[in-house]
């Protein structure tokens, strides 16, 4: 259910703002809380706002890239994200995906390479074929 209440400030035609405002009664454009969001968003070539700082994705483990995936496919699925952005998106979820596997392969191929390297008795000598 769409809410009937409307922003307090005028839009440059000397209109009533027809956006949906926040606790302040003012929208995301009309709010001085807003306002630098704005400037950095419209300065990014966005029509819409920047997010606060710390509210970017945080990927640790694939439970998180698996988290950011079904979260972009459930906003392009309804609509609140163009196909553009969500390819972008996705593209960004797969490298951060490899970027975890390739760590944790280093992290095996290190374990193997000190489980040799006992097995050596200590020398440093490569794998023999």
């Amino acid at each position: 259910m769409r809410s009937t209440k409307l922003c307090s400030e005028l839009n440059q035609a000397g209109q009533p703002c027809k956006a949906i405002p926040g606790a302040n009664g003012k929208c995301v454009f009309h709010s001085s809380e807003h306002a630098a969001a704005v400037v950095a968003g419209r300065r990014m070539g966005a029509g819409r706002p920047m997010p606060p700082p710390g509210t970017e994705p945080q990927i640790h483990n694939i439970d998180d890239v698996l988290t950011l995936i079904n979260k972009i496919l459930a906003e392009a699925w309804y609509y609140r994200r163009s196909p553009t952005d969500s390819r972008v998106l996705l593209a960004a979820a797969e490298a951060a995906s490899r970027a975890l596997e390739t760590a944790d392969l280093e992290q095996r191929i290190s374990a193997l390479e000190e489980i040799q390297y006992t097995i050596d008795g200590g020398r440093d000598e490569k794998w023999q074929r």
